[in-house]
């Protein structure tokens, strides 16, 4: 290319109806961490998002609004699966704050080969958006359960 080429480009830099943040993952909705029941989030299921979840790389991050019931105590449980040997990480955090510090993603032999982790955390009430940081590369994340107490 020869010569001096003129672009134009254009940006939309409009927010979302009603503003802020959109929650495609949920049909629009913030995810309902009931302080009673299960509440199970497939990971591709993030806001603004919709595509697979594998072969994550350190540093990548997924994140859903989520509204917990009542503050109080949970159980997270992340499905994984891992192929190379040794261990990878993972941390949780809801509105900005690490609730789980690096949870260890065992090496599983395979990348469709699945593991539980869990972790046991303590939520405020109130909507807040719960972001799943990855420590490390190479691993899948199928779906995060979120159960009230200890189990």
């Amino acid at each position: 290319m020869s010569g001096n080429v003129t672009a134009t480009a254009t940006f939309n830099t409009s927010a979302p109806p009603g503003g802020g943040r959109t929650t495609y993952g949920n049909g629009g909705n913030p995810w309902a961490i009931s302080a009673t029941g299960i509440t199970w989030i497939e990971a591709e299921n993030y806001d603004q998002g919709g595509d697979d979840v594998g072969w994550i790389v350190a540093g990548e991050w997924l994140e859903y609004t989520v509204n917990v019931a009542s503050a109080g105590t949970y159980t997270l449980h992340l499905r994984v699966a891992r192929q190379p040997s040794g261990n990878g990480a993972v941390k949780v955090l809801f509105g900005g704050v690490d609730k789980t510090g690096d949870i260890t993603v065992p090496s599983t032999g395979g990348c469709q080969t699945w593991t539980m982790v869990a972790k046991t955390v303590t939520l405020s009430a109130g909507q807040q958006v719960m972001r799943i940081a990855m420590d490390a590369s190479d691993f899948n994340i199928d779906w995060v359960e979120v159960r009230p107490g200890t189990n």
